[in-house]
């Protein structure tokens, strides 16, 4: 069956080009040939009409291929047809370069780089040469046609707004192709996009460089990124935050990535950007505790979206907890800053925060039995003017105390200058990035930890270590197996998350596989899908393995499952305990988020050890619910809010750097 389709516009004759037309009909293409155009009638001919009358069976516009020996036609369809057509090859052999289509005022970053030639052509254009093979794959005028683009929209703004989507399509093109270049070719193509490194454009070298870093993984392209932004005397404090943000990002998502370097050069950016917000807004003058109202709370958060959401959750738990059990008057505060978009600069993968504009017109909101003050800016923040207001809205109130969810919030940070804020990490398994009075982390505290907030001029006292805490979305349904079509006979393994798609990586791919192997079946909750390449070199998994897709009810789900199982990642904490709260066992590696809740009990040192652990579980009842009875014991403490987040305000209010 022909899945593409070849449409052929030659002047005259195809006589000369029949081979190559035969060995596309040979790979698949539905050839139709179209001979004899005069040139004074090239205006009548309709590329979208052609298309239309010949594609009666759907074939996708990625796969409509245009061929011509009429330069002045192709290129007129080039230009207005480039990202909506899979390819365009010019074919003549009588190469005369034409001045009727303005070349020399194209920018290359309007276009695809999907056009093709045989001969070697106009090099304004940046096309490929196509050879014999009619190889379709990576070529260096891709990589070449991608630089070029890259420049204009990092030189001028316009072109940068017009053109970012544009040239990020082409990004995400050529990226796909270099990864899967061997070893010897990938570090060619490196070495040349390093090359541009060597550039006075600090945002050119910042583009290519976030472009590396998502193609190689490398921690010297994140140093590069953060350290251009930090010595920069073009960005501004916006833009800094922005990049901050993205590489914050990165880091979680990719797990492992940055070292020593990045940790230093991210404080001392973030040091950075909150100084000049600070210098932006003017010194503040500090309240004393005893000019405070000991009643009033409050709770900043830089992102507020639905109960779904866990830094959502970890606000209302954390609002809830001081309001129902401690009695406190609380306001809510959504900063709106997590990812923002103010500063934005060509940077490759984009990340931009999500957010509900319709809170903006929300007084309170409702969780369980309680109404909590709330309010969100209208502000794309972080803004001075709405950075200002909230600082009056403190002064005015004179809150005991902040509880902060999330570091790296300008806005709450720059309250402390006015009461204590209190950082509390929603990645509770590290330190939070803040300027405010005290770091709360959800783990037991080593001498490390004490020595880093020393050196960033604190006392030890203003680190508090704690058991970070959970309170779970009611569970309103109950399934089962067979609504799913999970197999009843199997043992069925888990793994949970928002990100997974991201997360999982090849090598956890091989333990999924490996698990298929020895009778269990993968279940994935929150959206995770197999690869037709994955599916053809793994056939284990793919008979043994189903995608649930996000999961409004993951209580419910979770109970159709025997084991939740952990990939290398930085979150996931959230998911395991749901998992154990319903006697479900863990298996995880040993550091992230997962691990500093479940515990050391539940923990491997490796892939090898999780695959001989899943099959212990899977073999040895006994062992099963012993461990199944310990999770549940495990989780109804790490449910506990009310009593260990009493216990961390407590620790604060009567520690002696509260002031």
């Amino acid at each position: 069956m022909k899945n593409k389709i070849l449409i052929c516009l030659y002047n005259k004759t195809a006589q000369d080009d029949m081979k190559l037309l035969e060995s596309f009909d040979e790979n698949g293409f539905e050839v139709h040939l179209f001979e004899n155009l005069y040139l004074e009638n090239l205006e009548e001919i309709d590329l979208k009409n052609i298309v239309e009358n010949i594609n009666d069976k759907n074939v996708s516009n990625d796969d409509i291929y245009i061929i011509s020996d009429i330069e002045k036609l192709l290129l007129k369809m080039f230009t207005k047809y480039s990202w909506e057509y899979g390819v365009f090859i010019f074919a003549s052999k009588n190469i005369q370069n034409s001045e009727s289509m303005n070349i020399d005022e194209w920018k290359v970053s309007e276009y695809n780089c999907n056009l093709y030639s045989f001969e070697k052509w106009n090099n304004d254009l940046y096309y490929n040469v196509l050879n014999e093979k009619l190889d379709f794959n990576f070529s260096f005028n891709q990589l070449e046609n991608l630089i070029v683009s890259s420049k204009e929209i990092c030189d001028d703004y316009k072109t940068f707004i017009f053109n970012y989507k544009k040239v990020e399509i082409k990004a995400n093109l050529v990226k796909e192709r270099i990864n899967n270049l061997d070893d010897s070719y990938k570090t060619k193509v490196e070495e040349r996009l390093i090359k541009e490194l060597d550039n006075d454009n600090e945002q050119y070298r910042i583009y290519i460089a976030s472009l590396l870093l998502n193609i190689y993984k490398k921690n010297i392209y994140i140093n590069e990124i953060l350290k251009t932004s930090l010595d920069s005397k073009v960005l501004d404090k916006n833009n800094r935050f922005f990049i901050l943000y993205q590489m914050i990002r990165f880091g979680f998502i990719n797990n492992g990535a940055g070292d020593g370097i990045t940790s230093r050069l991210r404080e001392d950016l973030y040091d950075k950007v909150f100084n000049e917000f600070l210098q932006s807004v003017g010194e503040q003058k500090f309240i004393p505790k005893d000019r405070r109202d000991k009643n009033l709370v409050f709770v900043f958060t830089s992102q507020f979206l639905s109960i779904e959401h866990a830094p959502t959750k970890t606000a209302l738990d954390r609002c809830y907890a001081l309001i129902k059990h401690m009695k406190k008057r609380v306001i809510l505060i959504n900063t709106k800053d997590v990812m923002t978009t103010k500063g934005i600069i060509p940077i490759h993968n984009v990340s931009c925060g999500s957010e509900i504009e319709e809170y903006q017109k929300l007084n309170s909101v409702k969780y369980k039995d309680i109404d909590i003050p709330y309010y969100q800016t209208s502000f794309n923040m972080p803004d001075e003017v709405e950075c200002i207001n909230i600082l009056n809205m403190v002064k005015k109130y004179k809150p005991y105390l902040i509880f902060t969810i999330g570091g790296a919030n300008i806005t709450a940070d720059l309250c402390s200058k006015i009461v204590p804020t209190a950082t509390i990490s929603t990645v509770y398994s590290s330190m939070p990035m803040t300027k405010g009075s005290f770091f709360v982390m959800g783990r037991k505290a080593t001498d490390d930890d004490y020595n880093y907030v020393v050196k960033r001029n604190y006392s030890k006292e203003a680190l508090i270590d704690s058991r970070f805490t959970f309170d779970f979305k009611k569970q309103m349904n109950s399934y089962s197996r067979k609504i799913f079509k999970i197999p009843e006979d199997k043992f069925v393994v888990t793994m949970i998350g928002g990100r997974l798609q991201q997360e999982v990586d090849n090598e956890f791919i091989e333990v999924l596989d490996n698990i298929a192997s020895i009778g269990c079946f993968i279940v994935s909750i929150g959206g995770f899908e197999l690869s037709e390449e994955v599916k053809k070199k793994y056939p284990n998994l793919r008979d043994n393995f189903l995608d649930m897709g996000f999961q409004g009810d993951v209580l419910a789900c979770v109970e159709l499952v025997d084991l939740y199982i952990n990939p290398n990642r930085a979150g996931g904490g959230s998911s395991s305990v749901e998992c154990m709260y319903k006697g479900k066992p863990v298996v995880s590696l040993n550091h992230g988020d997962v691990a500093t809740a479940v515990g050391e009990e539940f923990l491997v040192n490796d892939y090898d050890e999780m695959i001989t652990m899943v099959k212990k579980y899977k073999d040895d009842k006994k062992f099963y619910e012993s461990m199944s009875s310990k999770a549940k014991v495990r989780a109804e403490d790490l449910m506990d809010t009310k009593k260990h987040f009493n216990d961390i305000y407590n620790r604060i209010i009567f520690n002696k750097v509260f002031k």
